[in-house]
């Protein structure tokens, strides 16, 4: 009965937006009384036993009408064996970047910690994203973590490291973006422009005034350094693959050839594939999902 009572609420929630997903919704954590999903989708044969987080995002924005459109695009990582997760994330304007980045965390602690429950190998996570999911995913695979054995949360025992990425068109310089001393917390216009104050309101509750304060701009180009995974490149870090078209006009080319530098500089396996005449975003990506593929075959052993 419980079983049944399940499928039926799982039904009813996938039948909301008038489709229905080919996986499963998972409950990775809570915050302010909200539950934090995933969804995951399981290959039907030639299984790896491998895990591929795909992030939901889309200027820092990402839901649950999005995460079903993207389960279209996810074939050929199911063909190829892999067991996807589409993770969702708390959405700008109501969280900032940097609480995207904790959920995205605690996406990849909660997937290893069930690795067993889900037949994946906990050691060998890859992660992917597109723009500011590209931005995430480098985020996690710069500044993961190790396990906390003795945190109360027994999801946080273990860590939010993975072992390989593959995004595209990725911000990765927040005070120089496209150019120098660009950043985007100093012009509100800019930010605008693109749609994505929320991402950086980086205000922090005040216990003494019992209010929400912005910090001084300082702290704030603080902030946006490190929330830049440029930043935080290190020899250890998981390898990298970055694909960005040469006529970007949202995020600036530039972005990846001063990521793919540090990784170089630090010697972390890399590669940047530039896709000729493309702007942000094209239609058809199997070809990049194939070149994904390659990677994670590669990396995740």
């Amino acid at each position: 009965m419980k079983l049944l009572l399940h499928f039926i609420i799982l039904h009813f929630s996938f039948s909301v937006f008038g489709q229905e997903s080919k996986g499963v919704e998972i409950i990775y954590g809570h915050k302010d009384g909200m539950a934090l999903s995933m969804i995951m989708l399981t290959p039907a044969a030639n299984d790896k036993g491998k895990a591929l987080i795909y992030i939901i995002s889309g200027g820092w924005r990402s839901g649950y009408k999005d995460a079903l459109n993207y389960e279209k695009t996810m074939d050929l990582y199911l063909e190829n064996g892999y067991t996807v997760f589409n993770v969702m994330h708390g959405s700008q304007p109501r969280y900032n970047l940097m609480d995207a980045v904790s959920d995205i965390k605690r996406s990849v602690r909660y997937i290893r910690s069930n690795a067993a429950k889900f037949n994946i190998d906990p050691d060998n996570i890859g992660i992917i994203g597109e723009s500011s999911g590209g931005h995430l995913a480098l985020m996690v695979a710069t500044t993961g973590s190790d396990a906390n054995i003795n945190a109360p949360d027994p999801v946080n025992r273990v860590s939010d490291k993975v072992q390989a990425v593959a995004v595209l068109s990725p911000p990765t310089d927040l005070l120089n973006y496209g150019e120098k001393d660009l950043a985007p917390i100093r012009s509100e216009s800019f930010m605008r422009d693109f749609g994505v104050i929320g991402a950086f309101d980086f205000k922090k509750w005040d216990g003494k005034k019992q209010e929400y304060i912005f910090p001084a701009e300082e702290e704030q180009l603080k902030l946006s350094r490190d929330f830049s995974p440029l930043y935080s490149v290190s020899p250890d870090d998981a390898p990298a693959l970055l694909i960005h078209g040469d006529l970007d006009d949202v995020v600036p080319l530039q972005q990846s050839e001063i990521m793919i530098a540090a990784y170089q500089k630090n010697n972390v396996p890399n590669k940047l594939i530039v896709k000729k005449g493309a702007n942000h975003g094209w239609d058809d990506m199997n070809a990049e999902q194939v070149e994904f593929i390659k990677w994670f075959d590669q990396y995740l052993k």
